[in-house]
């Protein structure tokens, strides 16, 4: 793998939806330029492998659940002292345009996607 700097060496870095897909890559690339890096996710057997193989911390947690999201933030917080990037990469279930994900605009059609469903519980590992 060629590396593109060591902007991320020593950061804290939590991937939702890391135990598969473009959440295992966006954790392996991570970890692979020297990151801190915790992959979440609802099933832990894929969670287990990803971290095996890339040195990464697996944790358990529904990032559609508020309290789940809000628990995992205080257990890196306390064990790291912060959290320096957050990547809202849980969720899916169809395609829609950025600005549906981030507000509840009532002129905006509705989608399939749960994207607003994970990222406003994930809006809670960034709150003070």
């Amino acid at each position: 793998m060629v590396s593109v700097g060591t902007e991320v060496d020593g950061d804290v870095v939590i991937v939702t939806g890391g135990g598969t897909g473009i959440g295992a890559a966006i954790a392996t690339r991570f970890a692979a330029e020297g990151a801190i890096v915790i992959i979440t996710g609802r099933r832990a057997e894929p969670l287990q492998g990803v971290a095996a193989q890339i040195g990464a911390e697996a944790r358990v947690a529904d990032a559609g659940d508020t309290a789940s999201v809000q628990a995992l933030r205080d257990e890196v917080r306390d064990r790291f002292g912060r959290v320096d990037t957050l990547v809202c990469n849980a969720g899916g279930g169809g395609f829609s345009a950025a600005a549906s994900t981030a507000s509840n605009s009532p002129t905006l059609p509705p989608t399939r996607s749960s994207r607003p469903a994970t990222t406003r519980p994930c809006r809670r590992v960034t709150a003070p």
